[in-house]
């Protein structure tokens, strides 16, 4: 090889590996951590709140001072979705980073008007990051952008609570900008994306703090909200798609109240036809551990314990038919039942394709069947007060 292709080769290799070519200190940059899209249906115009940390106070050192800001929002207006975020941009000096937000609000009104928009944006714009976490809320604002607990920036808080829902109570599902998109691009397109609440307790140390809670589901058809699920009715999904992990359940057996824990839950599903229609068998397997009893009774009873397994029964499938009355209302097949039918019987779908969400799936029979299985009752066998009887006992 010759000196002058070596040096050229050299020369090359070192263009590739050079660094980034717009290099910027992070007191250049406003880091946006969390934002809120809407609707300002009176004015026509989109809106957008960003909210920011303040670098200064994340850096410094803990023991700081606690009244001290940790964060700052960022407000733009305009026609369209990306003209808000270049509207938010003319008010500061820094520019706004969006690579490191994972929260994204779309407000009650652009929730129903539509939120294609935001969603193609997102896909385009090269700093935003389709894994990121999507929720509808229809708090209003000024109290969804303000403080919320321990978090310093108060839209953070929102991704920690979803990702622990179906952990804790089950009443709320994560959902991801990515899975939204190819949600509504899917034939049928039918989904949930969780809503954000506000838990007020009966007493709160400060009067300008929120408390966020992460219970319910929006539904959507194509791009737009169509309704809003409880949360039991988005529980009940989460037992139908197999989803749910933990939840704690009270039930009331010989007229007292328990508590047991869910800790996981198999769905079966299987389309079958009856007089020439589509019809569904649903089976729900949970298995489920006792968690408090306050009567007596010897927990390695079976009598008792079949007693507690059907009122558990009673209880999921009450919000598992809860949820699909909801969807059969709203003509939203969000459990994907469809795709069932297409790979059990193509020919049968081809001749109830067009009319699945209107005619077929509203009408449809589904069968619903809970059988749960208690496993562990604890370390506490027998509630012995004054030798009570369990009734059925011998």
């Amino acid at each position: 090889m010759s000196r002058q292709l070596f040096l050229t080769i050299l020369l090359i290799l070192c263009l590739l590996l050079s660094g980034c070519t717009e290099r910027r200190e992070t007191n250049e940059i406003n880091f946006v951590l969390g934002a809120l899209f809407d609707y300002n249906t009176e004015k026509e115009k989109y809106e957008m709140h960003a909210q920011v940390a303040v670098n200064e106070a994340f850096s410094k050192m803990q023991g700081g001072s606690q009244q001290e800001e940790t964060f700052l929002i960022h407000r733009g207006q305009a026609e369209t979705i990306y003209g808000t975020v270049r509207d938010a941009a003319k008010n500061t000096a820094r520019r706004l980073f969006w690579s490191h937000c994972d929260v994204y609000v779309m407000g009650d009104d652009l929730a129903r008007k539509g939120i294609l928009p935001f969603l193609d944006f997102a896909k385009r714009y090269h700093e935003l990051r389709t894994t990121a976490y999507i929720f509808v809320s229809d708090i209003p604002q000024e109290q969804l952008l303000t403080k919320n607990g321990n978090e310093r920036v108060p839209l953070m808080a929102l991704k920690k609570l979803v990702l622990l829902g179906p952990q804790r109570h089950g009443a709320t599902i994560p959902k991801r900008i990515i899975e939204v998109w190819k949600d509504m691009t899917m034939p049928y397109s039918a989904y949930l994306i969780p809503l954000v609440n506000i838990k007020q307790p009966e007493f709160q140390a400060k009067e300008d703090q929120t408390n966020f809670e992460m219970s319910g589901a929006a539904v959507f058809r194509d791009d737009k909200m169509v309704g809003k699920l409880s949360p039991k009715e988005t529980r009940g999904y989460l037992f139908i798609t197999g989803q749910i992990k933990n939840a704690v359940f009270p039930l009331e057996v010989q007229g007292k109240k328990i508590a047991v824990e869910l800790i996981g839950s198999e769905a079966k599903l299987t389309p079958y036809t009856q007089d020439g229609n589509i019809a569904f068998r649903l089976e729900i397997l949970p298995q489920f551990n006792y968690g408090e009893n306050d009567q007596p009774v010897n927990l390695e009873n079976q009598v008792f314990n079949k007693a507690v397994e059907r009122a558990f029964n009673l209880v999921v499938e009450q919000e598992v038919k809860g949820s699909i009355n909801k969807a059969q209302q709203l003509k939203t097949d969000y459990f994907n039942f469809a795709r069932e039918v297409q790979l059990a019987d193509a020919n049968l779908w081809q001749q109830i394709e067009n009319q699945w969400s209107d005619e077929v799936f509203p009408d449809m029979t589904i069968e619903v069947k809970v059988q749960s299985k208690l496993l562990r009752t604890g370390l506490l066998i027998e509630t012995n007060l004054k030798g009570g009887r369990v009734e059925g006992e011998k």
